[in-house]
């Protein structure tokens, strides 16, 4: 986390690093991995792996493997993912990911606007969709994603199903698969 908060490029080298919770605070901050590197949720954790927080633009999530841990991580009750991009934000890039093994889901973002989601690898979470792009429920405000690119996905056997928007417009979704 230390990496994270002072440097708006951080590049994860190769190796397994169990962590808990990681916030990207900073706009346009590039995080990414290295090829072999793989970060695992910390057991008995209940939290989000990422999250970007409220109000951030141009930040890009790019080239990492994010397991969950689901065998070592039980269900209680929350929504747990490996990114959640916190409303509002402009220009975040989720790119070349592996995400899997998560209780919930695997990427979600809310209220965010002029967006990618491209080439990630989303599979074998637990309980949600691979891909959530809506409003902020639980803050009960906004008007979903917009002007935003869902493409070149690869998602499998998630227990909620492959993409799911709530309010959105202007939306390419395409080659998913």
């Amino acid at each position: 986390q230390a990496a994270i908060t002072a440097n708006t490029h951080v590049r994860v080298p190769p190796g397994t690093f169990m962590v808990g919770a990681l916030t990207i605070g900073q706009s346009s901050t590039v995080f990414s991995c290295d090829p072999g590197a793989k970060l695992k949720l910390k057991a008995t954790t209940i939290t989000n792996l990422i999250t970007v927080s409220a109000g951030l633009t141009n930040v890009e999530v790019s080239g990492c493997e994010f397991d969950g841990n689901k065998a070592n991580n039980a269900w209680e009750g929350t929504y747990r993912a490996a990114i959640v991009v916190n409303p509002p934000s402009t220009g975040a890039r989720i790119l070349n990911n592996h995400i899997h093994d998560f209780i919930m889901r695997g990427l979600v973002l809310y209220i965010a606007t002029d967006f990618q989601v491209r080439g990630n690898y989303i599979h074998d979470n637990a309980r949600g969709y691979a891909i959530v792009c809506s409003t902020n429920v639980t803050l009960a405000y906004g008007a979903g994603c917009t002007n935003g690119v869902i493409a070149d996905n690869v998602i499998k056997n998630n227990g909620g199903g492959g993409i799911a928007t709530v309010a959105g417009s202007r939306l390419a979704i395409s080659n998913n698969v």
